[in-house]
């Protein structure tokens, strides 16, 4: 189990499900996890999950960008931008992921004044050409379709260069990162609208991880660091009284600051990775055959405790989380393709966040999948003002 990332992804599933790397070809060895998905590739034969050697096989919980890319000309379309410019990375992810976007938005009568490739390998000349045809053109609308790498550079070259005035669309790699949300680059992307995974919260997790102290386990050298960095402090008496540290004391509390890892609230790519924990729990409580005898209650395997018929129950898995969630598989391995449309505002400190104006979600009827729900949007470059929009 896993969270994986959007260009390894295929790569992954294909390369350790072979013989030569036999940690994972073993008969009935079973990935699943939060893996980000590169296009709808990895439900065609030449990058499917099931290519691998048959005994092998990936699940994700985190939907195929296939998906991805139809909701985001559909949500073009549906603002009535029917002129846009178009960047994208030059991989897998971007590449496929904008090729899918194009071909949709064209059928909605969208035009693409240009389509632009980044990659993180190429000289810093590239991305400036790609900033200066970005300029250069008429169009207001950007779709942006780049893994954050990407996307760093992308910003960079457009503060050297002063591109504001567009609107971003952007994809689910980069549309709620919170690195990006700094003052410097709020400046660009402030207004932008994309979709992104759901966020849920997992009941008790804040408060579980509010309990983690060093003292649980005083040779966990992570946890230690982790303390240290956290607090400012030292377990090791310096010997340079000069540049001494306080003294950690193991008894400091991380409810009293504000820190990313007790940060339970936009629980995005963890809680894909909880989903995957609970299917694997969900089919192996399948396979049990319990009876109940007075107050005890004993259970046997119902079948042979084998990693395939774990799988083969991991396929019939349909259940519900505390947040209402379904969580289930299709043939291919995937789940149900479902976006919260994200939109960066600015709370009354000034400060970037990122508000849910929308949804999208694929196993819906083709009018019922996109819709907004009325919250103000901000606008690049304009005062918050409320569109509501009939459904697609």
């Amino acid at each position: 189990m896993g969270s994986f990332g959007k260009e390894e992804e295929a790569a992954f599933c294909r390369i350790l499900g072979s013989p030569e790397f036999p940690l994972l070809s073993k008969d009935g060895d079973i990935i699943i996890g939060g893996a980000f998905s590169i296009y709808s590739q990895i439900s065609k034969p030449q990058l499917s999950f099931t290519d691998a050697p048959k005994p092998f096989t990936c699940s994700r919980t985190i939907p195929s960008d296939y998906y991805q890319s139809k909701a985001l000309a559909k949500l073009v379309k549906h603002f009535g931008w029917t002129w846009v410019g178009a960047v994208r990375s030059d991989n897998d992810y971007g590449n496929n992921g904008m090729a899918t976007f194009i071909e949709a938005a064209s059928q909605l009568g969208v035009c693409i004044e240009y389509s632009e490739a980044i990659s993180r390998t190429e000289p810093t000349e590239q991305t400036a050409r790609v900033v200066r045809v970005i300029r250069k053109g008429s169009a207001r609308v950007l779709v942006a379709f780049l893994a954050q790498a990407e996307m760093d550079i992308l910003l960079e070259e457009a503060l050297n260069q002063n591109l504001n005035g567009l609107q971003w669309v952007g994809s689910e790699s980069w549309i709620t990162a919170g690195h990006l949300a700094t003052k410097s680059y709020s400046s660009i992307l402030t207004g932008s609208l994309g979709f992104a995974i759901r966020k849920s919260n997992i009941p008790g997790l804040r408060e579980f991880l509010l309990q983690v102290n060093p003292n649980q386990d005083p040779r966990n050298k992570l946890l230690r660091e982790f303390w240290e960095a956290t607090f400012d402090c030292s377990f090791q008496p310096s010997l340079h009284s000069q540049t001494q540290a306080k003294q950690c004391s193991g008894s400091e509390r991380l409810e009293d600051i504000n820190n990313p890892f007790t940060d339970a609230s936009e629980l995005r790519i963890s809680n894909n990775v909880y989903k995957a924990v609970y299917a694997v729990a969900h089919a192996m409580h399948n396979m049990l055959n319990c009876r109940q005898n007075g107050e005890n209650q004993s259970c046997i395997w119902r079948d042979r405790l084998e990693l395939k018929q774990v799988l083969k129950n991991l396929q019939r898995v349909n259940f519900t989380l505390q947040s209402g969630e379904r969580v289930y598989f299709d043939e291919n391995g995937d789940p149900a393709a479902a976006y919260e449309l994200v939109n960066w505002q600015r709370n009354q400190a000034g400060e970037p966040v990122f508000v849910t104006v929308g949804s999208y979600d694929a196993s819906l009827p083709s009018e019922k999948q996109f819709t907004m729900n009325g919250i103000n949007i901000t606008w690049a470059a304009e005062s918050p003002q409320v569109y509501i929009y009939p459904i697609i």
